[in-house]
Formats: C-alpha cells, structure tokens, sequence
C-alpha cells in the first residue's frame, strides 16, 4: 500500500464526449473550432464541503463496493484478466493505479484499474442518469460506449435512489438488469492529485484526491438529469462553450477541468477524439500535482516538467510553505525555457503556459489567450 496515499482519499471522473450535430461557432474566444460534440457538466450544490458551485465533470469518491469481489458475479470472467486487458501496454502508472487503495477491503481481488473505472460510471449514474452499461449478452468492445436507454424509466429511478444511497446497490442492479458497466470504454486519460498548497492558501476545504480521469465517447446525447443533491445543473456544451462561459464569470471550473478543456479543445471531429483516445491511452499517463507558487501580481500552478517544478514535491504538506517568486507572472514565464503551467490574475482570469512535448503520447493544450506557443503531439 502507498504508505503516502492516507493523506487523500481516491477518486474518478469521465470526460464525457457525445456526438452532436455541429454548430457554426459564434464566439470569439481562443478556440476556433466548430465541434460535433459536446461534454457533460454538472454544477455541484452550494452546499458541497469540496468545490460548491462549481461546474465539474461526473464523478466522485471510491467505495468499497467498487472493489467487491461480487463483481466476479457481474462480469462473469477473471476480473484479473479484465483488469490486465484495461491496463495500458506501456507507459508509466500513476500510484493509484500500482497500490493498493485505502478502499480496497481486505481480500479484493478486483485490479484497480478496473475498480476506478467502475466509481466513475457508478458515480456518472448517480449524479445524472447517464448509465454507461450494455446488455450482459453483448460484453465485446465496440467502436464508442454503450448508454441503456431509458435513463427516466421507473425501474432505474428508483434504482439510481438506491445506489446513490449505497453503493453496493449498483452490484445488485447490475444483476438483476442483467448488465454489465461498459468499462471498455472508459479510456485512460490523466491523473491529478490535489496540491498541498490548496488549504494553505484557502482555495478549498482541505480535502485532498487523487483522481483518475478517463475519456468516453458516446454516439448520441443521452438523456440526462441532475439529482438535485449533489448536482443542481447539467449542460451538454462545447470546449469553446464552457471556457467562454468561464472567462465571463458564468460559471467556474476548477483548474484540472480547465487544463483538460484546453487538452480536448484541439479536437473539432469526435471521431478523431475517440481514435486519439484510444491510441494514446495505451501509452499509460504520469501523475500531475500541481504545485502552488505566488507571484507579485497572481500566482502560477506548476505541473511535470516546468522549470520550477521540484525535484522532489512536498506530497504531505508539512515540509515547504507555497514558493514565493520575487517577479510578475509575466517575467516569471520570461525567465523559464521549459513551460508547464497555469497563471492566475485572478479567479477566472486564468491562462496556460506551454511548451514542452507531452508525456506518455498526450497533446498539449490548445492555446488560451495569453499561452505560449504549444508544441501538439498529434497529428490531428
């Protein structure tokens, strides 16, 4: 077990892309795209203890039922051989996925990266309806995920009650349903851990994930519905959409969302999303937890591979104070040849600063308004 993984609890979230007709862009912000997807954000609650009121992608904590042996039941086969087959061919692993979880009840023989993808379809379910799942009897991969239609039936209402409710509900649904969550789809995609910097500088509670972010495309736009619990609002919106809508002060995303906004922003085609995904997937991914530096006029995120960026990062948070940089946000990026972070004047006045070649296959994100120059790593 990861003896430094009791300082955060675990997490997952799906980027969920659905084919949709494309739409003559109209504003005038960075991104000139005219997507034929969109992505699926919720607004959390006011009252949420982490993040309220912000606009997320679905998803949430790891439970124990997400490790439940039970699953062998489910899925009828060797779920290490499952796990095995979703694992990435190459490439890095991030923690979460090589050590045991702090959710993993003793004896789980389910593989994490199986586990992780099971807390984001469940937690997908939960908070909009969305079930990502197909018939027991049709298990084979296909090109994009499958979605049970019906999200407003009166028998998976009452079963996305329970399983909100507990967790292992959504084990016992899967049986009598007859379905299985169609983990296949579920495309690794990145990994982010927390800063420890976040308390520090009150930029939220003090909780603290490592979550693991996948990527599912769908070939149509489910219906969708918040649970008016701990989600109010849903939106099915375009890259441009939700960064425009950010940078007008409409709403607000935290800075990973942001990040990987500005990741899939490259991509107009959803198929060309879907075979990227696909592809780049089995080159694994490297964890990211920024690290927080303050700046005479804002602040600077730091990720893997900036110059500033520790050779050793503080994981636990009770070693270094926030770095203090004695120059502008603008001389700091001046000063620096390898770039990989995000500038701060403000809340929502936000940028990214790029200019390294990605790691484990990625694509850099598309340019904001005031980035460097990014060097892609696709041919798109």
């Amino acid at each position: 077990m990861n003896k430094l993984a009791k300082h955060w609890r675990d997490a997952a979230t799906v980027i969920l892309a659905a084919r949709a007709p494309a739409v003559q862009k109209t504003s005038h912000g960075p991104w000139t795209q005219n997507y034929d997807f969109r992505l699926l954000m919720l607004k959390r609650s006011s009252k949420s203890k982490f993040m309220p009121s912000a606009y997320v992608f679905p998803g949430g904590m790891a439970s124990e039922a997400d490790f439940s042996n039970e699953w062998c039941d489910v899925f009828n086969t060797d779920l290490q051989k499952l796990g095995r087959d979703l694992e990435p061919l190459s490439g890095p692993r991030p923690p979460m996925f090589t050590t045991q979880s702090e959710d993993q009840p003793s004896g789980s023989i389910v593989p994490n990266e199986l586990a992780f993808r099971l807390c984001a379809i469940r937690e997908t379910f939960e908070e909009s309806g969305v079930l990502l799942a197909k018939s027991k009897n049709h298990t084979a991969p296909k090109k994009d995920g499958s979605v049970i239609d019906g999200s407003h039936s009166n028998e998976l209402t009452i079963w996305r009650k329970k399983v909100d409710a507990d967790a292992s509900n959504f084990i016992l649904m899967c049986k009598e349903l007859q379905i299985v969550p169609d983990v296949w789809a579920m495309m690794e995609w990145s990994n982010w851990l927390t800063p420890t910097a976040a308390k520090k500088l009150g930029l939220n509670a003090g909780r603290r994930y490592e979550t693991a972010f996948f990527l599912c495309c769908v070939d149509h736009l489910p219906i969708t519905t918040h649970d008016e619990k701990e989600t109010v609002k849903f939106g099915w919106l375009t890259p441009d959409e939700v960064y425009e809508d950010f940078k007008n002060e409409k709403l607000w995303i935290a800075p990973p969302q942001v990040y990987e906004l500005a990741r899939i922003a490259n991509f107009s085609k959803y198929d060309d999303l879907l075979k990227f995904s696909k592809e780049r997937a089995t080159e694994g991914c490297e964890q990211i937890m920024p690290v927080i530096s303050m700046c005479t006029d804002g602040r600077l995120s730091l990720y893997p591979g900036d110059d500033l960026y520790p050779s050793n990062p503080d994981y636990i948070g009770d070693r270094d104070p926030p770095l203090i940089i004695d120059s502008t946000i603008e001389e700091s990026r001046g000063q620096a040849k390898n770039l990989n972070r995000m500038e701060f004047l403000g809340l929502n006045q936000v940028s990214i600063s790029h200019n390294i070649v990605p790691s484990c296959g990625h694509i850099a994100p598309a340019k904001t308004d005031t980035t460097e120059d990014v060097v892609p790593h696709a041919s798109l």
